[in-house]
């Protein structure tokens, strides 16, 4: 037996876990290598000494100190993220949005009042876009608040329907009854 083996092998006794052959192998070693003789000496002097060290007992306000320091980086987490979503939604919203109406006011700045409506489009735009943040604020603070999942599931649901109904009566307003009463007349 090799002295690095027999090394492994003291360990592995002071944890109890050789089996009988390796445990006489080792004592063979032992009686024959006097660094290994040392080796076992230090460890078993070593091993009772841990054995008569008292457990450490943690402060008692350690718990509260590590769950108080997990929670504000979680929050802080949900913050990052929803602070990079938005950032991403911007940058999708301008390229959606904000790229096809400067090419729009670039092509039309010859004719003022083709420039009017398309500003007036931007500021429905900008409206619409103020009701929907607002609404994802409102669903964000609902969530964060506490288990309500549902009100926030519903709101979404009729915040749906209603940016259906409107882009409905955008995009056909031959169909609206608004429209039907101003081509009627008084």
């Amino acid at each position: 037996m090799q002295c690095s083996e027999a090394s492994e092998l003291m360990s592995l006794r002071l944890d109890g876990m050789l089996s009988e052959a390796e445990s006489r192998s080792l004592d063979e070693h032992i009686a024959s290598c006097q660094a290994c003789v040392r080796d076992w000496r230090g460890l078993c002097s070593l091993s009772a000494l841990f054995e008569q060290a008292a457990p450490a007992v943690p402060p008692p306000q350690l718990l509260g100190t590590v769950v108080a320091r997990v929670r504000r980086r979680a929050a802080w987490m949900r913050l990052v993220r929803l602070g990079s979503l938005t950032v991403l939604g911007l940058i999708i919203l301008f390229a959606l949005l904000g790229v096809p109406a400067i090419s729009a006011v670039s092509a039309t700045a010859s004719r003022p009042a083709t420039l009017r409506a398309l500003i007036g489009l931007l500021v429905l735009a900008a409206s619409v876009l103020r009701s929907v943040c607002g609404a994802f604020g409102f669903m964000l603070g609902v969530l964060y608040a506490g288990p309500s999942w549902l009100l926030a599931l519903a709101y979404v649901c009729l915040t749906g329907l209603l940016i259906a109904a409107w882009l409905r009566l955008v995009t056909q307003p031959e169909r609206s009854a608004w429209h039907r009463t101003l081509r009627a007349g008084p």
